[in-house]
């Protein structure tokens, strides 16, 4: 029934075929004399109440039809989403890690190209005429320039050597990372104020 069913259709668009169109193509096929009885008997027969509930529009083709419009897709979430998230020691440090890098890579970049150019610019950055310049500043302003420079410097490195630790597979349990955070964070801070203060 399927091969006739699709020999009807061929490439139109797919329409539910009459009986007489089964008997005949059963004529072509030959199924003619028990496929014609039962057509006779069927066309014969008063039709089914169930008949009347039978959709009468047609079946669309899939390989014919246009494809239906897909609804749209919803924006997806900023991932990491972080409004949902808890600020620990240890997300913060992780942060910080990647940031104080930036920062010490960038002002070495910086300032290795200003003095490249420095010459050609009639900038003067050499060693004496900085330290004549800063030496003028008052010494609140000096620590306070000193310990921003200091602090990330000076984070980075003590966080660096924690994450080196947990390379090695040490001091992984979350008491441990934990404690070598805030170590990591008093390390940072004593460094850095020592080069702020005495250096």
């Amino acid at each position: 029934m399927v091969l006739l069913v699709r020999n009807v259709m061929g490439s139109q668009p797919f329409h539910t075929p009459s009986i007489l169109q089964l008997s005949r193509l059963a004529a072509r096929n030959g199924y003619a004399a028990p496929l014609a009885r039962n057509a006779v008997a069927l066309q014969a027969s008063p039709p089914s109440p169930h008949d009347q509930d039978l959709p009468t529009t047609p079946i669309p083709n899939p390989r014919t039809s246009p494809p239906s419009p897909r609804p749209p897709t919803p924006p997806a979430p900023t991932a990491p989403h972080l409004a949902i998230y808890k600020w620990q020691i240890t997300s913060v440090l992780s942060v910080l890690e990647r940031l104080t890098g930036i920062f010490c890579a960038g002002t070495l970049y910086i300032f290795g190209s200003a003095y490249v150019v420095a010459p050609y610019l009639g900038w003067d950055l050499s060693s004496a005429s900085m330290a004549a310049a800063f030496a003028a500043w008052p010494i609140l302003a000096k620590v306070a320039l000193k310990f921003v420079f200091a602090f990330p410097w000076a984070l980075h490195a003590s966080n660096g050597v924690r994450m080196l630790v947990f390379d090695a597979g040490k001091q992984m349990s979350r008491p441990q990372v934990i404690r070598s955070g805030w170590v990591a964070v008093g390390a940072a801070v004593l460094g850095s104020g020592y080069l702020a203060v005495l250096a």
